[in-house]
């Protein structure tokens, strides 16, 4: 049985929705629908993340970052895609899926305590890059290069280089 709770809303941003799904004749549709998937969602989530915690003890990643980044965000979420794994090879899926899930938001908490995204992290990380002063780009070590991470459709997004001086073109 569902029970009835309720939930603050910015009222303009419900209305402009429900204007929005009346002008394209949206039925059956309802904004509680979507809150209970999103919280369905969210739960399923967090107790993924929390299982392999449990299994994965040298995760140092704290679930009140994890929940407090959910929450945040619809695109938060780390999701892990599928994991195939080559035949003959001893491998645990389940193993494999939890340590990317882990890896996935020990990236996102290391670079939130850094204060950069994810992508510059993971940058920084390879150990060719330092982080400039103000934290808007990396320095190539070897060239003294100034780079800015663009985000991307991968974790470690895409760089460019920062060229000073020269007109855009």
């Amino acid at each position: 049985m569902k029970k009835i709770k309720t939930f603050n809303v910015e009222e303009d941003v419900y209305k402009a929705l429900l204007d929005m799904f009346k002008r394209h004749g949206v039925k059956n549709v309802s904004l509680s629908s979507f809150v209970n998937n999103c919280l369905l969602d969210l739960l399923a989530h967090l107790q993924e993340v929390e299982k392999a915690k449990l299994t994965s003890p040298e995760s140092d990643v704290p679930m009140e970052f994890v929940i407090s980044s959910m929450i945040k965000s619809l695109r938060n979420e780390k999701k892990v895609p599928t994991i195939w794994t080559e035949e003959g090879v001893e491998s645990d899926p389940q193993e494999n899926y939890n340590a990317v899930l882990l890896w996935k938001w020990e990236t996102a908490y290391e670079a939130d305590r850094l204060g950069v995204s994810a992508a510059m992290y993971l940058r920084l990380q390879t150990g060719n890059y330092t982080l400039s002063r103000n934290k808007q780009y990396l320095i190539e070590k070897e060239t003294g290069k100034k780079f800015v991470v663009l985000p991307g459709l991968l974790d470690d997004g895409n760089l460019a280089e920062i060229r000073e001086g020269e007109a855009a073109g």
